[in-house]
C-alpha cells in the first residue's frame, strides 16, 4: 500500500468524515502485530486459516478507503507532525533517547529482549516441574522483536522508538489540527501534548505542598488516575496509541456507513495491543449500535467481516484468558466518606470542569458517554494497579481532548470568557506532563538490559505476564513452546530507588 497522507482541512460535521487512505494506513499500523501474532503462536492449519481471513478484512479496508477517494498528497502539515512526533517519544522510554521511566520499562524491555531471542512462542523453564508461558499483550513490541530477529539485539530499541513515532504520528494526523492559521495549528499541538487534569491543584489541596520538579502527580487521590498524554506516551505506550488510533478513527468517522461496516475489525485489532483500549471502546460501540437500530443501517454492516472480527477477537482473547485466574485483581472498593470527597474532587479536577465549559458548545453524544465512563470507571477495581481506571480510561480521556481541539478550532472571537476558561484549565493541567518532560529531560540516561528476562521482576513469576503452560483444548490452536528460555527468578522482586518510580 502506498503511503499518502491527505494535506487538507476541512470543517466536516463531526463523525461524517469519509474513509481515506489514512485510515487505511491506521487499519494498517493496527493489524500488523496482529499478523505477526497468528505466525509466531497458532499451529500451522490456524495460523493460514487466519492469515487468509486477515488479508480479506485488509483488502476489503484497502477498496472501502480507496474507492472515491479524493487527492492526497504528503504537505508541510504533515511534516510538522512527524517532527513533533519524533520530538515526543524522545522524551518517552522508546529508543531510551533520554531518561526512561525505569520500572515501567525495565519490565517492557525484558519482554522485548524475551520476544527477540528466542522463537515464538516462548517458554520458562524456571527449574521446577511448571513450564511458564509469556501470555502478555505482545502486539506493540512485536515489529520491534522481529526487526531484532534480522538486524541483532542491539537494533530492537531503535526500531521500538521508529514503530512508536509512526504510531504518534498517525494519532496527530487524525486529529481536528488544521494548517491554514499557524498559531491555531501550534495551539492545538501543545494542548495535545500537555493535555492533562488538574493534577496540581489536587495535589496541592491535599498534601498542602508544592513537589520537587521530577515528582509523578497524577497519583494524589492515592486510590484512583487518569493519565495525561504524555504520562501515557513516556510509560504505556502499548496502551496508550492503539486507544488514541481508534477513538481518532471513531471521532472521524463513526456516522458513516463505510465505518459502520468496518468498526467491528478495527475493535478486533485492538487485544493484541492491550485489552483495556478494547474495553474503553466498548461503550462507544454501543452508542454505534444504538445509532444503528435508531437510523435502521443495519444493512451497513458485513456479515463476512463481522464473522472474521470475531473469531480474531477470539483467538487473542483466549491468548489473554490463559490462567487469568492467578493475575491478582479486585472488584471491591470501600466507598466511605474518605472515597466520595476524594472521587468529587478527582472528576470536578481531571475532567468535570472542563466538560461543562465544553459541553456548552459540543453536545456530541461521544462527548457525553466519554464523561459517563470517566464517571463510572473509579467505582470499579481491577489489577493490583487498579489497571482498568488507569488504561481503559484512555479511550474516553482521548474523546475529551479531541472535544477540546475542536472547541479550540472552532471558538469565535465573541465569547472570549469561554476561551479563557478552558486555556486557564489547560494551562493547570500542563503542570503535570512539564513534570514528566523535566523527569525525562533532567535523570540520567540508562540502556536497556541485554540480559533480564521478564521472569527477573516482580511478583515472581510476574503472574500478569506469564502463566502456567496447562494441557487443554487451546493447546489444539496455539504451538507448545518453541523457545525455552532457563532462568532462575530473583528471590526478592527488583528493588528500584524511589526517585525512579515517584
Amino acid at each position: 500500500m502506498n503511503l499518502i497522507v491527505e494535506e487538507q482541512d476541512t470543517d466536516d460535521q463531526q463523525g461524517l468524515r469519509p474513509l481515506d487512505r489514512l485510515f487505511a494506513a491506521s487499519i494498517a499500523y493496527l493489524g500488523i502485530p496482529l499478523a505477526l501474532f497468528l505466525v509466531g503462536w497458532l499451529r500451522t492449519p490456524f495460523a493460514v486459516a487466519l492469515l487468509v481471513l486477515l488479508s480479506l478484512a485488509f483488502y476489503i479496508t484497502w477498496r472501502s478507503c480507496y474507492t472515491n477517494s479524493p487527492p492526497f498528497r504528503i504537505g508541510s502539515k504533515q511534516i510538522v507532525l512527524a517532527c513533533v512526533a519524533i520530538f515526543w517519544v524522545c522524551f518517552g522510554g522508546a529508543g531510551h533517547v533520554l531518561y526512561a521511566n525505569r520500572f515501567d520499562w525495565s519490565l517492557r524491555d525484558a519482554v522485548l529482549h524475551d520476544l527477540t531471542v528466542v522463537q515464538w512462542p516462548i517458554g520458562y523453564d524456571i527449574g521446577g516441574s511448571e513450564l511458564w508461558f509469556l501470555r502478555c499483550p505482545v502486539g506493540y513490541y512485536l515489529p520491534a522483536a522481529l526487526g531484532g530477529k534480522v538486524f541483532g539485539l542491539i537494533s530492537t530499541d531503535a526500531i521500538l522508538w521508529l514503530w512508536t513515532t509512526i504510531g504518534v504520528w498517525i494519532f496527530l494526523s487524525l486529529l481536528p489540527i488544521q494548517s491554514r492559521h499557524p498559531g491555531k495549528m501550534g495551539l492545538a499541538i501543545i494542548t495535545v501534548v500537555l493535555f492533562s487534569g488538574m493534577d496540581i491543584i489536587g495535589w496541592l489541596s491535599l498534601r498542602g505542598f508544592y513537589p520537587p520538579s521530577y515528582r509523578h502527580l497524577e497519583g494524589w487521590t492515592q486510590m484512583f488516575q487518569y493519565s495525561s498524554n504524555s504520562t501515557l506516551l513516556f510509560w504505556t505506550p502499548n496502551h496508550a496509541i492503539p486507544a488514541w488510533i481508534a477513538a481518532a478513527l471513531f471521532w472521524r468517522h463513526w456516522k458513516t456507513d463505510a465505518f459502520i461496516t468496518l468498526s467491528p475489525f478495527l475493535l478486533s485489532l485492538l487485544p493484541i495491543w492491550s485489552p483495556f483500549p478494547m474495553i474503553g471502546m466498548l461503550p462507544f460501540y454501543a452508542l454505534l449500535v444504538f445509532r444503528v437500530i435508531r437510523d435502521k443501517k443495519g444493512s451497513a454492516f458485513n456479515l463476512p467481516l463481522l464473522g472474521i472480527s470475531l473469531l480474531l477477537m477470539f483467538v487473542v482473547v483466549a491468548y489473554l484468558s490463559m490462567d487469568i485466574g492467578s493475575i491478582p485483581s479486585s472488584y471491591a472498593m470501600n466507598f466511605g466518606s474518605f472515597f466520595l470527597k476524594r472521587y468529587l474532587l478527582f472528576i470536578l479536577l481531571e475532567f468535570g470542569v472542563l466538560t461543562a465549559l465544553l459541553w456548552k458548545s459540543n453536545r456530541s453524544p461521544i462527548l457525553l458517554v466519554s464523561v459517563l465512563v470517566l464517571l463510572v470507571l473509579p467505582f470499579i477495581q481491577f489489577g493490583p494497579g487498579n489497571d482498568l481506571v488507569m488504561r481503559g480510561s484512555i479511550p474516553a480521556l482521548a474523546f475529551v481532548c479531541i472535544a477540546t481541539l475542536d472547541f479550540l478550532r472552532r471558538a469565535k472571537k465573541g465569547s472570549p470568557g469561554r476561551m479563557i476558561a478552558v486555556c486557564s484549565i489547560l494551562l493547570l493541567g500542563a503542570v503535570t506532563p512539564i513534570h514528566e518532560f523535566y523527569r525525562a529531560a533532567s535523570f540520567p540516561h540508562w540502556k536497556p538490559s541485554q540480559t533480564h528476562t521478564v521472569m527477573d521482576f516482580g511478583p515472581i513469576p510476574p503472574s500478569h505476564y506469564v502463566s502456567r503452560y496447562e494441557n487443554g483444548w487451546l493447546q489444539g490452536i496455539f504451538r507448545d513452546p518453541s523457545g525455552i528460555l532457563k532462568t532462575i527468578p530473583p528471590k526478592e522482586p527488583m528493588i528500584f530507588r524511589p526517585e525512579e518510580y515517584p
